[in-house]
């Protein structure tokens, strides 16, 4: 017995150990830098930013790299922060997102900020100015860009077939090679963008080659709220006794809400906790309880606490009078002509935009496979829950102490199975449920599925004798009230990429639709062979003009590459 004891305790100690967030030495300055490739740098409001990140680490001996991508959109004028997006990365510390800007923002200039934990705790982010234009207001009056557009340049990137014109509509090719400094080719990971150029738009020429010359704007103090996130997204938080202040050592249970909840059971350590949340993604609420009564507990916010620095605005005059016949009457026109492909884009092309897989389509979100499952719709229905769980469920027993309902799990790893003397966990919605009365007063009938775990349930922060999970149709806990102590916090997961959707009219019976689109092609995983050998393909619009493709993107071993070229639809 004293040696199943002792193998026991020393279970639960690993399992306390990895409870805590898995991250590498946070001692060690990881050289972690970022760049962001948007798909243009100027856009109405409305639109969307197509995006992809990159996260390179310098060190490539320490093998460290970010799994959680952090991108922020800033409005300079105000330094209040529009969108804040989380995106997983791949193994190449690698992956795309977008940004869908909302209608109501106001013409200014903006600041989009791409960095992971690791850069944040150094100081370091990726930045860089976008312009966004509200055409559904007046507009007040706008300056070209300073800088104009570059000439057709590359950086270990040379194209080696593309034409100076084409037709509308028409197919497009382009071929091009990936070499290093001593011109050997090698394989590269790139993203690949496409649009109209106009007298408003500007080019990052070449934008990735500032990747691995990150600057420091300023040097954190090293803390416990933004750890390194090596194989996913780390929530961290507090928790203190709400009358005297003191920090609280207690198990702290967690669910990730939805039709797919997700538990997890930590303790804290002088107060703080720290969940890592696998294959979390979406938006969604997360529920944070524990059995201490006259507790607060509160979740850390994950990104960086950023203010713009004062900017010179050379975008547009603050004080000119807000109408359109203060722009020139080019850039006018190139207004409507952009304010039309987006309504045209959103009338036509809106419901092709589709999500990219999920990575994590695991529903065992509680424990292993469940030991029982029942389906309440193929049984007849009872009118309480106790009728259920004395009727169809055999692994729980049902008891009443002291004039309240009890559940009592079986233990199926015992040689003779017996049913528990505790009360096991109890999940409605994955969310613990602890008042019996108000769990057997909710009706059966919005009850889906009810699934048993009939053995002991090991979690880092505590031991459970068995859990019984109910699932109800709308995930909504059936009207269950939480205790007060409860917290319920917005904390979205990883963003699901969305992906670009382009028409292709190599197929028959393509619709007569007008196709005004300032965005041609994007396409986030772009790669060239072993032999340094890539191409991109095409369809061009019904617009014609001057176009730009932006190729950019980094080596296997981290060395950026860039190429930028154009072309002209007549």
């Amino acid at each position: 017995m004293k040696k199943k004891n002792f193998s026991i305790l020393c279970y639960l100690l690993l399992l306390a150990t990895l409870a805590q967030a898995q991250v590498p030495d946070v001692k060690k300055l990881y050289r972690e830098t970022a760049f962001l490739h948007t798909d243009r740098n100027c856009y109405l409001a409305g639109e969307i930013v197509w995006m992809k990140m990159y996260a390179i680490n310098d060190d490539a001996t320490d093998g460290y790299n970010s799994a959680i991508g952090y991108i922020e959109l800033y409005n300079l004028k105000n330094s209040n922060a529009v969108l804040q997006v989380k995106i997983l990365l791949d193994s190449l510390s690698q992956n795309a997102g977008y940004l869908q800007l909302p209608d109501s923002l106001s013409t200014g200039i903006y600041r989009l900020r791409a960095y992971t934990r690791n850069m944040e705790q150094y100081g370091f982010a990726f930045e860089k100015n976008i312009h966004i234009i509200n055409s559904f207001r007046p507009i007040p009056h706008l300056h070209k860009a300073t800088q104009g557009l570059p000439e057709d340049s590359s950086y270990h990137l040379h194209t080696t077939s593309i034409n100076d014109r084409y037709g509308k509509r028409q197919p497009v090719k382009i071929s091009f090679t990936s070499l290093q400094q001593d011109q050997r080719p090698a394989p590269a990971h790139l993203s690949a963008s496409v649009f109209r150029l106009d007298e408003l738009q500007t080019i990052d020429s070449p934008g990735i080659r500032t990747l691995a010359l990150p600057t420091a704007s300023r040097l954190l103090s090293k803390d416990e709220t933004h750890l390194p996130e090596a194989y996913s997204q780390v929530l961290t938080g507090s928790i203190v006794d709400k009358k005297t202040g003191q920090p609280l050592d207690v198990p702290i249970m967690l669910t990730v809400t939805g039709h797919n909840p997700r538990f997890y059971c930590n303790p804290s350590v002088k107060g703080k906790f720290s969940f890592e949340l696998r294959g979390y993604n979406g938006d969604a609420n997360v529920i944070l309880q524990t059995s201490a009564k006259d507790c607060q507990i509160t979740v850390n916010s994950p990104f960086d606490n950023y203010t713009p620095p004062h900017f010179k605005n050379d975008f547009y005059d603050e004080d000119s009078a807000a109408a359109p016949a203060n722009t020139e009457s080019l850039l006018t026109a190139q207004l409507l002509s952009h304010h039309i492909a987006l309504q045209v884009q959103q009338a036509f092309y809106g419901d092709s935009l589709q999500y990219a897989a999920d990575r994590f389509t695991d529903t065992t979100f509680f424990f292993t496979k469940p030991d029982e499952t029942v389906w309440l719709d193929d049984y007849t229905r009872f009118n309480t829950l106790e009728e259920v769980f004395r009727e169809f469920v055999k692994t729980v027993m049902v008891r009443k102490s002291n004039d309240t309902l009890h559940l009592h799990t079986l233990n199926n790893l015992m040689a003779n199975p017996k049913f528990f003397e505790e009360d096991p966990l109890i999940l409605l919605d994955g969310v613990p449920v602890f008042d019996n009365k108000r769990l057997f007063a909710i009706d059966p009938l919005k009850i889906r599925k009810v699934s048993v775990m009939a053995r002991k349930a090991f979690y880092p922060g505590k031991v459970f004798n068995g859990i019984v999970s109910l699932q109800t149709y709308t995930a909504d806990m059936a009207g269950y009230q939480l205790a007060p102590s409860t917290l319920v916090a917005d904390y979205n997961g990883t963003q699901l990429p969305l992906l670009f959707y382009a028409p292709d009219y190599a197929k028959k019976n393509i619709p007569s639709i007008p196709d005004q689109r300032f965005t041609l092609y994007w396409n986030p995983d772009v790669r060239t062979d072993e032999k340094g050998n890539g191409q991109i393909s095409f369809y061009t619009g019904d617009e014609a003009g001057r176009y730009g493709v932006v190729l950019e993107g980094v080596f296997t071993h981290g060395t950026p590459c860039y190429m930028y070229k154009t072309f002209i639809v007549e």
